[in-house]
């Protein structure tokens, strides 16, 4: 009787293995206080709110530019002077891939042409086009130039470089941080290589598939293993 718990143990594990666990070095939930607390608004109009449609009940980054942005301009600090800094530190510096979960709730409308623009430790923004916006929660995928230590990530609410109300909600932030140091000669942000159809949303990385593999493929080996192990003792027992 005693093989039982012994067996089911070695099952609970294999199990364990069959399911990969995802998980970003600095991830920000903003529906927590604690993820509130990691950013803090520049400018005016962008606020976190839990009454935006469609993240309704839900705590959001809510931007948008002050009158609208259409006359906007670096030196007026219009376009540039409304959205928020995020705040996370890196032990290594180099390049980090950071995933924003978000929503597009004029996208409903028939709202088009978006564009998030990001610059880091005040480096020259960078248009990043959210050619797959919707009014669903969908990823969105860039990668910045981080620096070892404190970084200071803004976020603005754009139209490809330009301003208007249209909203953009954010609700979480997940950023892979570098896994060593990589100098760079600059902050600058970089747009992703390939951008997702309407509609779609991007893993927060390509590795899940051989991830997920992996684990499978390393779940079976160790049940062949178990399973071999228990017949032979069966047949010594005889």
């Amino acid at each position: 009787m005693k093989k039982i718990p012994a067996i089911i143990t070695v099952i609970l594990l294999v199990f364990a293995m069959t399911v990969p666990v995802f998980a970003a070095d600095v991830f920000i939930d903003y529906n927590t206080e604690d993820g509130r607390a990691t950013s803090e608004f520049f400018g005016e109009g962008c606020t976190f709110r839990n009454d935006d449609w469609p993240m309704g009940g839900t705590y959001v980054a809510y931007l948008i530019n002050k009158n609208n942005g259409q006359d906007a301009t670096e030196e007026n600090g219009g376009l540039y002077n409304n959205g928020i800094t995020v705040k996370f530190s890196s032990d290594k510096a180099g390049p980090a891939t950071v995933t924003l979960s978000l929503v597009c709730p004029d996208h409903s409308n028939g709202a088009s042409g978006y564009a998030l623009l990001t610059s880091i430790n005040g480096s020259d923004y960078t248009s990043n086009a959210l050619d797959n916006a919707d009014h669903k929660l969908f990823d969105y995928s860039f990668t910045v130039n981080v620096a070892k230590g404190e970084n200071k990530l803004n976020l603005v609410q754009s139209v490809r470089g330009k301003g208007n109300n249209w909203r953009i909600d954010i609700a979480t932030v997940s950023i892979d941080l570098p896994t060593e140091d990589t100098p760079v000669s600059d902050a600058t942000t970089t747009a992703p290589s390939t951008t997702a159809d309407p509609g779609t949303v991007n893993p927060p990385t390509s590795d899940a598939p051989m991830i997920a593999a992996v684990s499978v493929l390393g779940a079976c080996a160790l049940g062949a293993v178990v399973f071999a192990a228990v017949c032979t003792k069966k047949r010594g027992a005889k």
